[in-house]
């Protein structure tokens, strides 16, 4: 970014679903924006899973050369709008034509990216030391002193006319930030609703002005919310600009106005830092003296991650990699466990009750059963990588090898992909057989996704000006691209938008392919001379009582079909502009390749196509789902049921890659699905193991059938009906591959 641009604001928000940037002007914008996301967070669609909370970052600069220091009493940082509600800009986005749609453009530096992201990590990851800023600026660094117990310094970054410093409170999500720049001109007062409170307040030799609450972006009006928990202080002192900013999550601040000034009031300057592991965190040597044996380091690591040491408990080590900006989402966790019986991967419902996790495996070389599972959503990161309950993960690979249990901890798939984490995996084993396999997860140009497909796809040759394509994900599996455009720094507007491509039934029509979400906003509209659908999710601060003040409006997906093919387009723009740019870029469609054919490259498929492990989330009553076990040596996974109310296991669930060898003959034949394509076969168990499960079976029988492609084996236990048996498997057997 231009540090010589007027002031500006970047706010980034990390999820499960990355949502896009924006750069927003802070002179009108920083609290109605900050505090819009805040409250968008907890009511966006339960697809988006928040992983670490709300990042929030300002970057600011100055124009002119510097001017006559003005005494602090005639300073005015805020000033009064006039009232508390504004109207939304108008907006008038150009679509332009792409001179090249097939191929990637490289994209300019992000904005809000500091100059120092390679030293000292981004605004969402500070890595920094003040006393490493400070030999990197030419003005004088201060830092907060005498911090209350429970506060401490994150981090800092910047760049040479703006550094930030980053606490963390006794509250979880809660974000404490200082910014500093040097004092050149006297900087426009921030517009604040007519509502506020602007307080002069005495900050050490300095007067400064404080105010609490912010602006808040709904999908039609701006609203001032002086209740809103954003709490800003800025003041001057000796030629440095300074602001001090606290936005508290869950409504309790853990700091008041007389806590900021008094933490203002005393800034020092930086103290020296001892070259230390974050956390209390051991180094390889420290930690194999502790653990009594050695501990195996992968052969490679993604490009950019750093060593930031290892945790060890009760006999279990973890070795933890810095993401290359630090972003805590963008962290690395290896766990190793001697040892290879089943394991469970559990779920992580610390943010979100509906959390979840899919789960498939996936071919690795040199390990047990060769297989791993690999796994995505919010999995449970284990206690040894998590000492102090605040790592979180969006993906998993579990795999054992050596007589070693190892979990890969890894961020979002959009970071480092299931590929990239099963090449990890085999620098582990040493048994390499990933290394020439393209990544249908990281494609960089829609000409190379069409490899992946055995059907046209189709690009823009239109985007609004400033966009550009940015990656293409494709499944293998599922025969599907998604096509991935963001804005550029020189963007009209601002955000991010996928197409999705996917052959779907001839029979099949627009709602019902469209994917369920909950209530909203449908108009028909024509794509051309197609059918199709415009869905606008919109939810509301105040209930079922919508007004413009209080409403939301967070995605738009456009949706049709032609040709046996279902197009989508989902983004997260204004909406006074978004269904003109979503229909001017569906109208623009053209095939990838000139000659209108598909190409299907001779890519090997080991690693694109996995297995998926069956959900077993909603059983029909009155039966539950117990813990899954994972058996590497067996490539099967275990599922445990049980009679609601009932601590006795009932029965029991098996899916594997192989089916078992049947040693006695069918008691009976059940058709499973109504096209008679799913069949299962009724044998008699009698003092049986119950592979990867842990249990035995005494006097039963065993349910058997093959669906997607994989083994399936539901035993009862304690004397389940055979009806009972027969809707169990119905229920895993009709699930859609991969869902």
């Amino acid at each position: 970014m231009d540090e010589n641009n007027p002031l500006k604001l970047l706010l980034e928000v990390v999820a499960e679903r990355q949502v896009p940037a924006e750069r927003i002007d802070i002179v009108t914008s920083t609290h109605r924006r900050i505090t819009s996301h805040l409250a968008a967070r907890r009511k966006r669609r339960t697809a988006i899973l928040v992983t670490i909370g709300i990042v929030v970052f300002l970057t600011l600069g100055l124009a002119t050369p510097q001017g006559q220091v003005i005494a602090s009493r005639l300073f005015q940082f805020f000033i009064s709008k006039g009232t508390n509600v504004q109207a939304l800009p108008t907006l008038n986005p150009h679509l332009v034509e792409m001179s090249s749609p097939a191929v990637t453009v490289p994209a300019t530096q992000a904005a809000g990216v500091p100059p120092f992201v390679h030293q000292c990590g981004s605004y969402a990851g500070p890595v920094c030391s003040p006393e490493q800023l400070q030999a990197l600026v030419t003005f004088p660094v201060k830092e907060l002193t005498n911090l209350p117990s429970g506060i401490q310094l994150r981090g800092a970054t910047g760049g040479p006319n703006l550094i930030t410093l980053q606490y963390t409170t006794t509250v979880d999500q809660e974000f404490l930030q200082l910014v500093e720049t040097p004092w050149t001109i006297q900087l426009p007062p921030l517009e604040v609703g007519s509502g506020a409170t602007i307080e002069v307040v005495q900050v050490g030799a300095a007067q400064g002005e404080y105010v609490r609450g912010a602006w808040i972006n709904h999908s039609n009006v701006i609203v001032w919310h002086s209740d809103a928990n954003t709490q800003t202080l800025r003041w001057v002192d000796e030629d440095v600009y300074y602001q001090l900013i606290l936005i508290s999550h869950d409504g309790h601040p853990s700091l008041n106005q007389q806590d900021l000034v008094r933490l203002a009031s005393n800034l020092g300057e930086p103290a020296a830092q001892p070259d230390q592991l974050p956390g209390g965190r051991l180094t390889r040597e420290e930690a194999e003296q502790k653990l009594g044996r050695a501990i195996l380091l992968p052969a490679s690591i993604p490009d950019g991650y750093q060593w930031n040491g290892a945790t060890v408990l009760n006999g279990d080590v973890c070795l933890h990699y810095r993401s290359p900006n630090g972003d805590p989402i963008g962290g690395l966790h290896i766990a190793e466990r001697a040892g290879t019986s089943s394991v469970s991967i559990g779920v992580d419902r610390t943010l979100s009750p509906l959390a979840g996790l899919e789960k498939e495996f996936i071919p690795l070389g040199g390990v047990g059963g060769a297989v791993g599972v690999y796994g995505w959503g919010s999995p449970l990161v284990s206690a040894v990588c998590n000492p102090d309950g605040e790592t979180r993960s969006q993906t998993v690979l579990v795999f054992q090898t050596k007589g070693t249990t190892f979990e890969i901890f890894g961020p979002p798939v959009e970071i480092l992909t299931r590929l990239e984490l099963a090449r990890l995996a085999e620098s582990l084993t040493g048994v390499q057989t990933t290394g020439n396999t393209d990544d249908p997860q990281k494609i960089t140009s829609a000409a190379d996704a069409q490899r992946f497909v055995d059907f046209p796809l189709l690009v823009p040759t239109l985007l609004p000006k400033g966009w550009n394509f940015h990656h293409a994900v494709a499944d293998p599996a599922k025969n599907q691209v998604t096509l991935y455009y963001k804005a550029g720094q020189d963007a009209e507007v601002y955000g991010a938008f996928t197409i999705l491509q996917r052959p779907v039934p001839a029979d099949m029509t627009v709602s019902q392919s469209a994917t369920p979400d909950p209530a909203p906003t449908v108009q028909p509209l024509k794509v051309g001379s197609m059918d199709g659908e415009y869905r606008l999710y919109c939810s509301s601060t105040g209930g079922q009582n919508m007004t413009q003040e209080n409403i939301d409006c967070s995605a738009e997906v456009l949706t049709w079909q032609q040709n046996g093919v279902r197009y989508s387009i989902e983004a997260g723009l204004p909406i006074s502009v978004a269904r003109e740019i979503l229909t001017g870029v569906a109208l623009s469609l053209t095939p990838v390749l000139s000659d209108g054919t598909n190409s299907i490259a001779n890519n090997p498929l080991h690693l694109l196509a996995g297995y998926p492990l069956a959900s077993l989330a909603q059983l029909p009553a009155p039966y539950e789902a117990g813990e899954e076990r994972i058996a590497f040596s067996t490539s099967s996974a275990c599922r445990t049921i049980f009679r609601s109310g009932e601590q006795s296991v009932a029965g029991y669930l098996v899916q594997s890659l192989s089916p078992l060898s049947p040693d006695t003959k069918p008691l009976a034949s059940y058709e499973l699905s109504s096209n008679d394509q799913v069949k299962a076969l009724l044998f008699p168990v009698h003092q049986q193991e119950v592979r990867g499960c842990g249990g035995r079976i005494e006097d039963g029988v065993r349910l058997s059938w093959m669906a997607n492609g994989l083994s399936y084996d539901l035993f009862s236990a304690s004397s389940i009906p055979t009806n009972d048996l027969l809707r169990l498997a119905q229920e895993v057997s009709t699930k859609p591959l991969g869902d």
